[in-house]
């Protein structure tokens, strides 16, 4: 794949469509532990994520280099995007510009991104785990993915269901073309690839001592199957608060253009079987993003973990390609320029959010601290959360409209979450209770010690709450 002039337009497109994400410049969920404490992916056994930013550091731990790490994370999702267009897309390079923007352009990859430590692992991971398609000898091909897979298990395990998700495009791909339904001989390679790469990444886990804390797979039982049906419903939750965004305009042109296109293959007879399969092969693709969290005994499931979810769109852009309308290019381009115009306004939605949170969440810290320390010279406090703070006014509207946004730029400062307080310490240390609720429920007995129109501090021995809900204390003693 050599390099070409719509290479660049895709890197500048990529470097644009992450510039909200840029100038909001905010530590983003994980980040604010990682850049007080320094601490890395060792409990997750990602060695080699933990590997990488040794290396950048030049060997001074985890550390953040942004910008840097989310301008080499966009340049390497959009090697992806290139390299995923390049393997599942016959078509010329210059219209390979559009189909390589499905990946960095997914709204659920704006989570990946927003990390200061961990989009570029991330990305890496990604570009590694859709790489191995470039190769056309068998034997290579098997080489090679074992080793980018063993990485890709070391880096952002997730990622590797990517790899799979390939495999199923290219046999959609084969049913739309007539040819076999099932490559037996892909399926094997792949499943025995991946299983060489997940012993190596084993043995090098057990090597190296390491216990990972999720790593435990759920036992084949009654109560099993219940938490995956739940684990469903929560993926398909996250799918429709999307979709009632507004994302099902940008979606159905292309989908439209998929089911004309299956439909003119149904015609044929002969071709049911491929049908069906190029159904159950999209089912998988879905299954994909949920995976491995669906098996996990602790996950946590948000957006960043649908990170397979651009190859379903490359399955559906796939089938809409091999359609034989006339202006079938234009018609496909066109509808991934409404697809895109969605993907970029949730990019600048997303960034403002984050921005404006940010702004507030400074304020509250910074006066928080200095009701804390008017009276005390502590070095270390202890911190609970009472209730939550409001959306800030310029997010008010934004938040409203787009649910989406509720996910992927989550309100730190609420009752009960231990990155609340580490977002409210801001400016002096405070430490996390986790057996807070007791405390909650005991506070209206507790000294208010100061009083503000957004919140008031009270304590109780050596405990401090910050409690955004103490008028229902005010209430409950008038009615006392």
């Amino acid at each position: 794949m050599k390099i070409k002039s719509w290479h660049f337009f895709v890197v500048i497109s990529a470097l644009v469509y992450i510039l909200p994400i840029l100038l909001a410049n905010v530590y983003y969920a994980d980040d604010m532990l990682r850049a007080e404490s320094g601490y890395g992916w060792d409990g997750d056994g990602r060695i080699f994520a933990n590997l990488l930013i040794h290396i950048i550091s030049f060997g001074n731990g985890i550390v953040s280099i942004f910008p840097f790490s989310l301008l080499l994370s966009a340049l390497f999702f959009s090697i992806a995007g290139m390299v995923s267009s390049y393997v599942l897309l016959d078509d010329d390079p210059k219209l390979r510009f559009f189909y390589s923007l499905i990946f960095i352009t997914s709204p659920f990859l704006l989570e990946n991104l927003a990390f200061k430590f961990d989009s570029l692992p991330m990305a890496i991971s990604v570009l590694l785990a859709v790489s191995p398609y470039l190769i056309k000898n068998k034997y290579a091909f098997s080489a090679c993915s074992i080793v980018c897979l063993t990485i890709v298990l070391g880096l952002y395990q997730t990622s590797a269901m990517l790899y799979f998700g390939v495999a199923l495009c290219l046999m959609i791909k084969k049913c739309m073309r007539n040819e076999e339904a099932i490559d037996f001989k892909l399926s094997s390679i792949t499943i025995f690839s991946f299983f060489s790469a997940y012993f190596i990444y084993s043995c090098l886990l057990s090597l190296s001592g390491l216990i990972v804390s999720r790593a435990a797979m759920l036992h084949l039982n009654i109560e099993s199957i219940d938490i995956i049906v739940q684990r469903i419903k929560t993926y398909f939750y996250i799918y429709k608060i999307l979709w009632k965004d507004g994302y099902y305009i940008a979606v159905i042109p292309i989908i439209l253009l998929a089911i004309i296109s299956i439909s003119l293959v149904i015609k044929k007879k002969e071709n049911a079987f491929k049908v069906f399969m190029i159904c159950i092969y999209l089912v998988c693709l879905l299954l994909l993003t949920a995976l491995p969290n669906l098996i996990l005994e602790s996950v946590g499931i948000s957006p960043r973990t649908f990170i397979c979810f651009p190859l379903f769109i490359y399955a559906i852009v796939v089938i809409a390609r091999e359609s034989k309308l006339k202006m079938n290019n234009v018609i496909t381009q066109s509808c991934l320029v409404i697809l895109f115009s969605f993907s970029f306004l949730m990019s600048s939605l997303f960034g403002q959010t984050l921005k404006n949170s940010d702004e507030y969440a400074n304020y509250i810290a910074e006066s928080v601290s200095n009701d804390i320390t008017e009276n005390s010279s502590n070095n270390t406090y202890n911190v609970v959360i009472s209730g939550n703070t409001e959306p800030t006014r310029n997010n008010r509207k934004m938040l409203n409209s787009f649910g989406f946004l509720n996910l992927i730029a989550p309100n730190y400062m609420k009752q009960g979450w231990m990155w609340g307080v580490f977002d409210i310490g801001r400016y002096i240390d405070m430490n996390f209770i986790p057996d807070n609720q007791k405390y909650v429920d005991e506070r209206c007995s507790w000294d208010v010690i100061k009083k503000r129109s957004l919140y008031y501090i009270l304590k109780k021995d050596d405990v401090y709450m910050i409690d955004f809900n103490y008028k229902a204390c005010i209430k409950q003693k008038d009615v006392n």
